[in-house]
């Protein structure tokens, strides 16, 4: 009887099942004899992971099969969404059903939580860090600005006589009342802040002890934090001041003595949403090699210079003419039918209004072509065939352009002695931010009259320590907007990309790796970024593009027979166009699965 109930509980292999187990298989989660074990490792081309059964891991035998419970599930059917064994698959409950493995349904799950990890670790939690650094500055200051009006307050009364103590009281008191008002609001955010942080780091933890894990269950009951997509970005305090008024007589009245000035008292939290690419955008791999997928003829007589993508079949590219073209990309199946009605109206070839070729060129949200004119000073838009002017400035000579994630237009400047560039943020036609210099009060950009591409830089010209962030010699630079939201301006004259955070402080600057590609100088021209924040940068020194990450380290080389590549874009769906200035043709390049 004993030895029946023995055998009874003895788990068997689950390949010969007529020998008790003794070693399991973490990477196919099946039980093996001693005799099975060579046997399954010449199963397949998987990295088998053989160990003792005592040391398996246990969290991966949750995959139970939902009709088999004493079976282990390796496949999973999409149709019933459940795991399922070969048993399910030897009865015929699953009969023309699509079935997978279940571990590419745990690796999909994985790279939710890959993407949340990104997010958390180079986007929420250094900006809620950064914020909170803030928060208690501007507390500081809060409490430094209140005491210096209270003693203003208190200075001017002592001037008066002291009939009017009870004036002053009422004042400071009044004061007060605000300063609490202000100081719990800032309180409260600190705390708000630091408990968003906590949240973060307790999601990141989540996270990370999923990555380990190939239950299904607990996988799937992972949900993603989207709370997390607003990102603090700047804070808005100001605070009354006292406004003292000189009497030769002592007034029973407090307009009379004087009154804190309110009007524009605010404490203010401004929070940003992030890109949905951040959230949205699927983890892509690179491709072994990239390859050209098609070669454009343009009609520019002599050089070409700039490229811009509207949507996925619609090209526009300018030259050393004053013609822009837009190019209808062939053979594509999946053009866009609200791509296909923006340019609709917009003919093939567009003369600028003053007959001198354009600058640069952009598109925005609406589908409408944007470009600047730097001789006439402008920057106009095209709308149903007809250009309009945008922004004109008068001190200011409008170069690269760009517009912006939330829909605003960044410009390169020169001044008109070429002496200072900076970068200016439009909300519209309103001038919004500009950046210069950078901490340390070096520029970030070299003036010159040459070329500057910009997707987002707000407006920029000095960093925090009031330095410039640009230099003023010739030299061409071309500027964009990573997905985070970081700003790229690649200067050729000096043989760098600066990069810098939305609010104009440095984050690093790339020069290239050494030795280059042809052994030739880094000379960036054009620049432009993915949906993955991988930045993209023309080097025609060296006849290819260089492709980092969002941090600047270097990924690899795409030259593909590139001749002189400029200007660069993107589109929807990754792919790279770009300009060859001599050949004057436009190559669709896929560089990434």
């Amino acid at each position: 009887m004993a030895l029946q109930s023995c055998a009874q509980d003895a788990m068997w292999c689950d390949m010969c099942e007529s020998a008790v187990v003794l070693m399991h298989c973490n990477t196919c989660l099946i039980n093996l004899c001693k005799g099975c074990v060579g046997e399954h490792l010449l199963e397949g081309a998987k990295d088998h992971k053989v160990v003792r059964f005592q040391d398996r891991v246990s969290d991966q035998h949750s995959n139970k099969c939902t009709s088999h419970p004493d079976k282990l599930s390796d496949l999973f059917c999409q149709d019933c969404s459940q795991p399922i064994c070969s048993h399910c698959i030897a009865s015929g409950g699953h009969s023309n059903h699509k079935i997978v493995l279940l571990k590419i349904i745990i690796q999909e799950r994985k790279k939710i939580l890959v993407r949340d990890q990104r997010v958390f670790t180079r986007f929420s939690l250094p900006s809620y860090q950064r914020f909170a650094k803030k928060l208690q500055i501007k507390l500081m200051r809060v409490e430094f600005e209140y005491q210096r009006t209270i003693e203003s307050i208190t200075r001017h009364g002592k001037k008066r006589c002291s009939e009017v103590n009870k004036i002053v009281s009422i004042l400071t008191s009044e004061a007060m009342k605000l300063k609490k008002q202000q100081v719990q609001r800032l309180q409260q955010q600190i705390r708000e802040t630091e408990r968003q942080i906590s949240f973060i780091q307790e999601a990141m933890n989540q996270t990370n002890d999923l990555m380990d894990s190939q239950s299904l269950i607990a996988v799937s009951s992972y949900i993603p934090k989207c709370h997390f997509k607003q990102l603090p970005e700047d804070i808005q305090i100001t605070t009354p001041t006292f406004e003292k008024k000189e009497l030769n007589l002592i007034p029973d009245h407090l307009s009379l003595f004087g009154s804190l000035k309110t009007d524009g008292v605010e404490t203010d939290f401004k929070f940003i949403e992030m890109p949905p690419a951040l959230w949205s955008s699927p983890i892509k791999d690179l491709l072994e090699e990239p390859k050209v997928v098609s070669t454009i003829e343009t009609k520019h007589p002599s050089m070409l210079y700039n490229v811009a993508c509207l949507g996925r079949d619609t090209i526009f590219t300018t030259g050393n003419d004053d013609v822009i073209q837009r190019i209808c990309l062939k053979n594509d199946n999946n053009a866009n039918f609200l791509d296909f009605i923006r340019t609709l109206f917009v003919p093939d070839f567009i003369r600028t209004s003053s007959g001198y070729r354009p600058w640069d060129i952009a598109v925005n949200r609406e589908g409408n072509l944007i470009y600047s004119d730097r001789d006439s000073g402008a920057v106009l838009v095209v709308k149903d065939g007809k250009a309009t002017v945008l922004l004109k400035s008068i001190y200011w000579i409008p170069l690269n352009i760009c517009t912006t994630f939330s829909g605003d237009l960044l410009v390169i400047m020169n001044s008109n002695d070429h002496k200072q560039t900076k970068v200016v943020r439009y909300s519209g036609n309103t001038e919004i931010q500009s950046l210069q210099f950078d901490e340390m009060g070096q520029r970030l950009y070299h003036s010159d009259d040459g070329h500057k591409y910009i997707t987002e830089i707000q407006s920029l010209q000095f960093d925090e320590m009031g330095q410039r962030l640009y230099h003023s010699y010739d030299g061409h630079k071309y500027i964009t907007e990573n997905g985070n939201l970081d700003i790229c301006v690649a200067d050729c004259q000096v043989g760098s990309v600066v990069v810098v955070d939305p609010s104009g402080k440095l984050r690093f600057r790339y020069s290239g790796v050494e030795p280059t590609l042809n052994n030739n100088l880094f000379c960036p021209r054009g620049i432009t970024t993915d949906s993955q924040c991988q930045l993209l940068i023309s080097d025609i020194g060296n006849d290819c593009i260089h492709l980092t990450d969002q941090d600047g380290q270097f990924l690899r080389y795409i030259d593909c027979g590139l001749e002189m590549p400029w200007g660069i874009c993107t589109d929807q769906n990754d792919n790279l166009f770009v300009a060859e200035c001599k050949s004057k043709k436009v190559k669709k390049i896929q560089y990434q699965k």
